[in-house]
């Protein structure tokens, strides 16, 4: 069960050349007693502007190595 599901873009977004990245999902995974679940940011883009969002995948990236483990990021592309 997901802790915390947000649906909604964040008020902080992060910042690209061309204006901010706001993830399309942000939750908290179920964690242990002793230790919270990491963050899952989740971006979305159609198939028409993956090419285009490649300062959306990095900032995530970044978003999630800087994290030091607690958060994850996923962009998804729609097939159609």
């Amino acid at each position: 069960m997901l802790e915390y599901p947000w649906d909604l873009p964040p008020v902080d977004a992060a910042p690209t050349a061309d204006g901010r990245f706001y993830p399309n999902f942000l939750c908290q995974l179920p964690g242990s007693a002793d230790r919270p679940g990491v963050v899952l940011a989740v971006g979305h883009k159609g198939a028409d502007r993956w090419n285009g969002a490649e300062d959306d995948r990095s900032i995530g990236r970044l978003w999630a190595n800087l994290s030091q483990g607690r958060c994850r990021f996923v962009m998804v592309k729609d097939e159609r």
